[in-house]
């Protein structure tokens, strides 16, 4: 599936990268970089598959350097959101795009999960939800 439609001067997302680190003992942030779109959205589901796999159950996906997203990646955060919570984690999503801000209060998106504008909140509203918060809970 790499098709190009009729733009190869704009490849679909060469800066696409994605890294992630361990914010707390539970937290474990994964940050986007780049546009999540059709074709970037499985990288971004494998990732959080492995860190399903890894046991890691609270993950705070960094949207911050992300510009925009599509229906398939709202796909894998809703499928990605599920699969932790069966496992009895959880999600949150930092933003940074007012774009993507839109498109999540749009679609209500901040009533199924924590949605915020720093890492350090997003951290310990997840650990605070999963009953070992060491640090205040602020809303």
């Amino acid at each position: 599936m790499s098709e190009h439609l009729n733009q190869p001067q704009d490849p679909p997302s060469p800066t696409f990268a994605l890294s992630s680190h361990r914010s707390s003992s539970d937290v474990r942030v994964l940050d986007v970089h780049g546009a999540l779109n059709a074709a970037t959205s499985p990288r971004l589901e494998e990732a959080i598959g492995s860190l399903i796999a890894q046991s890691d159950r609270l993950v705070v996906l960094n949207l911050s350097d992300v510009p925009n997203l599509d229906r398939a990646a709202l796909t894998v955060i809703f499928g990605s959101l599920k699969r932790l919570r069966e496992k009895d984690g959880d999600l949150a999503i930092v933003t940074g795009s007012l774009l993507i801000q839109r498109v999540f209060e749009l679609i209500q998106m901040g009533k199924i999960l924590p949605i915020t504008h720093s890492e350090a909140d997003a951290a310990s509203i997840l650990a605070s939800r999963s009953g070992s918060s060491k640090s205040g809970h602020h809303h």
